[in-house]
This record gives structure tokens, sequence and C-alpha cells, in this order.
């Protein structure tokens, strides 16, 4: 894993920050939520959805200079105009003034995620993928099959309706521009899936699950080794995922080789 300082931490971010805004823009390009809003602010920017999606929040904010009162008002006053908290991650190797001013606006951690890296490995060292278990990219028209197969994942329920929330972020993700979609079957039939956005020689990897009746088969290792794969026959240096500490997803992210970079805990007002 590369030496994280802060020119690192902000490749990290910058993807990450890539992936709200792809989910606003392509939320609000088909349909699925009209009043979706982005808003560039600072070294940051400000992503709105809807009330009922987890995509509302700033990100990206004083990896690239220090943040200012102004700055935060113009944050809350965009969360404000749409009846929503203002929320904002927190990079811990951003300037300290993000910090200071959240300490000051009276804000409060509501939740963490690890931010997970690794150096891409050649790819003969990599795992292969299960016996019984196929893995691919998806054809233009299988973005619904692959929706649903990750959104019930997440769910652990097939038969999701299609304003479910995890329906709607997974369509998004696959409709989103420089977005590859994987399909893992078993038997030919769909089993669970993962996604991959690269960005200046980074691969960031996200949108995985695995439905419940094919769970304890290795499918995310082989999901997760698939995509390093391809990240590194497309020439990327460095892979990243976001996980929840402690989760199962962690443990096994770890075990393929990823290690946490910075802990990076989200703020609301």
């Amino acid at each position: 894993m590369p030496f994280v300082d802060q020119d690192v931490a902000a490749q990290l971010e910058g993807v990450w920050t890539l992936e709200l805004v792809n989910y606003a823009e392509t939320l609000k390009r088909l349909g699925l939520s009209p009043s979706a809003a982005t808003e560039s602010i600072g070294d940051g920017v400000c992503v709105y959805t809807s009330p009922d999606l987890p995509v509302n929040r700033a990100a990206g904010m004083g990896l690239h200079s220090p943040v200012t009162a102004g700055q935060m008002q113009e944050i809350e006053r965009f969360f404000a105009d749409r009846e929503m908290p203002a929320e904002f991650d927190l990079c811990p190797l951003a300037d300290p003034s993000l910090l200071e001013l959240a300490a000051e606006r009276g804000y409060h951690v509501i939740r963490f995620l690890d931010v997970l890296c690794m150096d891409l490995p050649s790819q003969d060292s990599l795992p292969a993928v299960p016996l019984g278990v196929e893995i691919r990219t998806i054809a233009a028209d299988e973005t619904e099959i692959w929706a649903q197969a990750v959104a019930s994942g997440f769910a652990a329920t097939d038969g999701l309706d299609e304003s479910d929330a995890n329906v709607v972020l997974a369509r998004a993700a696959a409709h989103s521009p420089g977005v590859v979609c994987y399909l893992a079957t078993v038997g030919g039939q769909p089993a669970g899936g993962g996604a991959m956005i690269l960005h200046n020689h980074l691969a960031a990897l996200f949108s995985s699950s695995t439905r419940l009746p094919f769970r304890g088969r290795g499918i995310q290792n082989g999901l997760v080794a698939t995509r390093l794969k391809a990240a590194a026959s497309a020439g990327c240096t460095t892979a990243s995922v976001l996980a929840t500490p402690g989760s199962v997803s962690h443990r096994n992210l770890e075990r393929a080789g990823f290690r946490v970079a910075y802990t990076r805990p989200t703020l609301q007002r």
C-alpha cells in the first residue's frame, strides 16, 4: 500500500467524490430523482439526490486549501434549501481548518467508513474465480439484471420494488459514465455483482454484493480479483474500496490484500 500523505489522500477522495457526483447526475438524467443536484464549494462538492437515498453530503473539502467559515455557510445553505441536515465526509488528512470549523459550528460524527487501498499486484498473483462461478462484464441490455442482483444482495432479499433505494442506487451505478459492471452467475443464475471506475491510475471498487442463496461460495473474492485484474490491465497502480469497520466485507477485503489507508467519519450538523 502506498504511504498515504495528503496528496495520496486527495487522489483517493477525488475518485470517491466523483462517485457521489455520478450518482446525483445519473439519477437526474434517468429521471429517478429529478431534484438531484451538485454544487462545487471550495475544494469540495455538495451532493443531493433524494431524502430517501443515502447520498446527500459534501465531500472532498480541505484537501488542497484551508476551509473558510463562508464555505461552511454555503454548504449549510445548500442542504437547508433542500430541507436536509448539512453533512460532510471528513478526510483525516484534510486541512485542520475543516475540523476546527466543524467543532465551532456544532457538527457531530454520525458514522465511520474505512478507506482501504492496495498496490495492484501482477495479474498472476491474484486468486482465481471459484469453480462453478462465472464473472463477466455486463452487456448493454443486462443493466437491469445486474441492478436487481446487486440490490437483492444488499437487501438480503429478492423481489424488491422498483422504488427500493437499493434498486435505485444500483441502476444509477450501472448507468454512470465510466463505470464497468461485473455480474457473477452460478448455473446461469445471477448471484451477485460489483462495479468499478478508473480515474487517474486509481481503481475504485464499489456496489459489491452477493444474493443470499449464493453466499459462502467465494463470489465476493472472485469479484474483487476479477476487477483488480482488469484494473491492472488498464494501467492502474492502486485500487481503493470503502468498508464499514469490523464488517465481514472489511475482513474479506483485508484477506484479498487491502489495508486501511485511513478511517473517514461523516459529520452532521
